[in-house]
């Protein structure tokens, strides 16, 4: 499929909507929501492989050492949690 007929086939809204138009909808928004989610569970897991998990250690000590013990950090990145989050669970609030 190329962007033309993607952008036709999916991109496009009809003025009406016939009888069960609504529901292949749905469906479709399933389908992609499947394939969106499979894709990036298998780019975590080669993800996780390669990511070099002791690279960021010294920086995460320099932060450390910046923060109180009673900090609270919010981690609203990308990734599988190592080593940031799994360094900083030990010594403060995490979430």
């Amino acid at each position: 499929m190329n962007c033309n007929q993607y952008k036709a086939q999916f991109c496009t809204k009809p003025k009406a909507l016939v009888p069960g138009q609504k529901m292949l909808r749905q469906i479709n928004k399933s389908m992609k929501q499947k394939i969106v989610k499979e894709g990036y569970d298998k780019t975590a897991e080669k993800y996780s492989v390669q990511r070099d998990e002791f690279k960021n250690i010294p920086y995460l000590k320099i932060l450390g050492k910046l923060l109180s013990k009673s900090s609270t950090i919010l981690d609203i990145g990308c990734g599988a949690g190592v080593p940031i989050d799994k360094y900083f669970a030990f010594c403060f609030i995490l979430y």
